[in-house]
């Protein structure tokens, strides 16, 4: 059968601005761009869990739920730093309370689903519950649509702050990269890095989130080339392979 790669069922999120690539960036670009590439990875990983739920031999349900449960980690403390600094930050920076309510209300809109799936695949990993991929299918069914949506839309929420104007917003470049680097501390060296890097396609449109996450040179050779190995049951699962290129799903029907 033809390869399959995790590029559905769920859409991949456009670069956000107007001209793409070309376009001189400012504050606000560089924000939304790289919430889009972090946003992208959890659509390709959730497509990559959806896309093999159904095609996982018995021998490796374990390694693949405690992928899939990595991936609700990152989830969780993704929304977790959005709600407790991130947001904060910048309805304080604009001077308007509430402005990140709809997003945060969105996160609660697929709050219960993202538990229940969370809840599942802990329990197939830790052999407390039988595993059916066509269960775990439509557990993501229940909360995919809304989640994605979300994600999509948040873009829209960063990009629209331009309009309280750069000024305001001067130390808005020096708060994301400390929440980025407290967001890398957070992942895990052996287990939440290695999910960005196998979830992070670095020829996406023409290569230009090549560059993500930003990590020294000699740091990004390290996790690829020792941290991998960690973990390596786990990765065969996912979208992209150690250096970002995407690959042929490992768990998909016999021909």
């Amino acid at each position: 059968m033809a390869p399959v790669y995790a590029d559905h069922p769920f859409q991949l999120i456009p670069d956000p601005r107007p001209e793409g690539i070309n376009t001189k960036n400012d504050i606000f670009d560089n924000s939304a761009v790289e919430m889009t590439a972090i946003h992208n990875c959890f659509i390709r990983g959730i497509n990559a869990i959806y896309l093999q739920a159904p095609h996982v031999k018995p021998q490796e349900v374990k390694a693949f739920a405690n992928y899939a449960a990595l991936w609700a980690k990152m989830v969780h403390i993704h929304h977790h730093e959005e709600e407790t600094q991130f947001f904060p930050i910048v309805e304080k920076m604009a001077g308007e309370p509430g402005l990140m309510a709809t997003n945060v209300a969105q996160h609660h809109e697929f709050h219960d689903g993202l538990e229940k799936y969370t809840a599942y695949v802990h329990a197939v990993a830790a052999g407390k519950e039988p595993y059916d991929g066509n269960a775990l299918r439509a557990i993501i069914d229940a909360f995919g649509g809304v989640f994605i949506q979300h994600l999509t839309e948040e873009i829209t929420t960063l990009m629209g702050l331009r309009k309280y104007g750069a000024e305001r917003f001067k130390d808005y470049p020096a708060e994301c990269a400390k929440l980025g680097k407290q967001a890398i501390a957070s992942a895990g060296a052996t287990t939440g890095i290695i999910f960005v890097f196998t979830c992070l396609d670095v020829h996406f449109e023409d290569g230009r989130w090549a560059a993500f996450p930003p990590m020294p040179w000699i740091v990004v050779q390290m996790f690829r080339y020792v941290q991998y190995w960690f973990h390596t049951d786990w990765w065969k699962f996912g979208p992209c392979d150690r250096l970002g290129n995407m690959r042929p799903l490992y768990a998909v029907p016999a021909e």
